[in-house]
């Protein structure tokens, strides 16, 4: 379609440009985008209560400086030393306690330079570079209910993300709704206002003929050309106005041009299903319904959440050293356990932050409320609209039949000489009011179906209801 060569028009049906329009729709596609990054960012919250492993690496350089207290050590030694050594000759045998007595009082001599040898202080210092690298690894057990509250939450924004992203699909569908049928409606007015160039011409035609054989003054031939010019004006208008049509489809659909609708403006004979049935399908299915509920949804789950703040918290957590030949003397190969952490004291404070969600929660149910009023209120001017539309159309069928007879047989009545130029002017003037405000109902029914269709979430049956239709009006 794309290919076509220049001028020529590629005629698509309405479900042709629903799927040009799905394709090519920037606000609906930046809509679905954000729908996606919502429902992915959810996905990522289901894994919450796994623990979370980490691989680490530190390269460290060190200083440790030691200082002991050695002095009280030696004084200590020196006064257990002298009961010991007088003591020790008694534990041996008589014959051998004057040679225990002889060592013991060397012993006792020598032990002053002995012990001197010990300072007062003992002074150490260590340093090196270590490279340790660690698993660590942390698992909650309890998160005051944070983590389903997270989940919840999630969960709700996705779907009212994917609800905002179908509402501008409903949107997109209605603009192009009103833009195609905007083309037919455009197609149908030229071929009236060139019906009307025509007939004036004719008629232009036969004033002439009838002025040259003297049955009509000039002055008539002079307000039949000034109707004539009138019918000239309003073609070329209607002729802009198809061309500017069109080129708004081309744009809606994403394509360069040389693109024509096929598919005939509509209306039912039979009446529509009533306002009620409509507003009943908004309740389950409207996307405004939809993102208002999952907006309660996000809210509920914000209460949760700051209540959890107010609840104490268990983990498990454990870290093991890889390469344990080069850690600090002081440090584990391993560690593993479990904790409880309970804050009792916050520089916010957390009654008021769960009053503010619980206001939040009731702000987003009567929002929800608001949404389901409204939605009730434009599915009722919608109804409205269009079964009106659809009434007119029906009464102007019958209108435009006698408009047409009415036509007919001024024009007869003006060749034979019995009928004025006026009332042929009045009839076809009539016939042309009759045409117009035939395609402007059935446009205005189409439309208005539309919107009835977008406001009670049932748009994706607007193809159907377009088959479904006994009326059409072909260009």
């Amino acid at each position: 379609m794309l290919a076509a060569p220049a001028g020529a028009q590629e005629a698509i049906s309405w479900a042709q440009a629903e799927r040009l329009q799905a394709a090519s729709a920037p606000l609906a596609a930046a809509a679905d985008h954000e729908a996606n990054a919502a429902e992915l960012t959810a996905r990522s919250l289901d894994t919450l209560r796994r623990p979370s492993v980490t691989l680490s690496a530190q390269a460290v350089a060190y200083e440790k400086t030691l200082s002991v207290d050695l002095s009280g050590v030696r004084e200590r030694t020196a006064d257990r030393f002298g009961p010991y050594l007088d003591g020790l000759p008694g534990q041996f045998p008589s014959d051998l306690q004057g040679i225990a007595a002889q060592v013991a009082s060397r012993i006792d001599a020598a032990l002053p330079g002995l012990l001197g040898a010990i300072p007062d202080t003992l002074d150490y210092e260590a340093n090196g570079t270590l490279f340790r690298p660690s698993v660590s690894a942390f698992m909650p057990l309890y998160m005051g209910g944070a983590i389903p509250a997270l989940q919840d939450g999630a969960g709700a924004a996705a779907r009212a993300a994917r609800a905002r992203a179908d509402a501008a699909r409903n949107l997109g569908r209605v603009d192009l709704a009103r833009i195609y049928f905007g083309q037919s409606l455009a197609e149908g007015l030229e071929a009236a206002a060139r019906d009307q160039l025509e007939a004036m011409e004719k008629h232009l035609s036969d004033t002439e003929a009838f002025y040259r054989a003297g049955v009509l003054p000039r002055r008539r031939v002079l307000e039949v050309t000034v109707v004539r010019d009138a019918a000239a004006r309003n073609l070329e208008r209607a002729s802009l106005d198809r061309t500017r049509a069109e080129a708004a489809l081309a744009r809606v659909l994403g394509t360069e041009g040389g693109i024509e609708a096929s598919t005939p403006l509509f209306v039912h004979s039979s009446p529509l299903a009533s306002a009620e049935t409509y507003a009943s399908a908004a309740t389950a299915h409207h996307p405004r319904v939809r993102e208002a509920e999952a907006l309660r949804g996000v809210a509920e789950a914000g209460v949760r959440l700051a209540r959890a703040r107010s609840l104490p918290q268990a983990y498990a957590f454990g870290n093991y050293g890889i390469d344990g030949t080069d850690s600090g003397p002081t440090e584990p190969d391993w560690i593993a356990g479990v904790g409880v952490r309970w804050s009792l004291l916050s520089p916010v404070s957390r009654s008021k932050t769960e009053a503010a969600a619980r206001e939040r929660e009731a702000a987003a149910i009567a929002g929800e409320e608001a949404a389901r009023r409204a939605i009730e209120t434009e599915i009722a001017d919608a109804w409205a609209l269009a079964e009106a539309a659809r009434r007119s159309f029906l009464s102007l069928e019958s209108s435009l039949a006698a408009a047409e007879e009415n036509a007919r047989v001024a024009a007869i009545a003006y060749r034979e000489g019995e009928g004025t130029a006026s009332d042929l002017l009045d009839a076809r003037a009539a016939l042309t009011t009759a045409r117009t405000q035939r395609l402007a109902a059935a446009y205005e029914y189409d439309v208005a179906l539309a919107v009835l269709m977008a406001a009670s979430g049932t748009m994706d049956q607007y193809g159907d209801a377009i088959a479904r239709a006994d009326k059409r009006i072909a260009p």
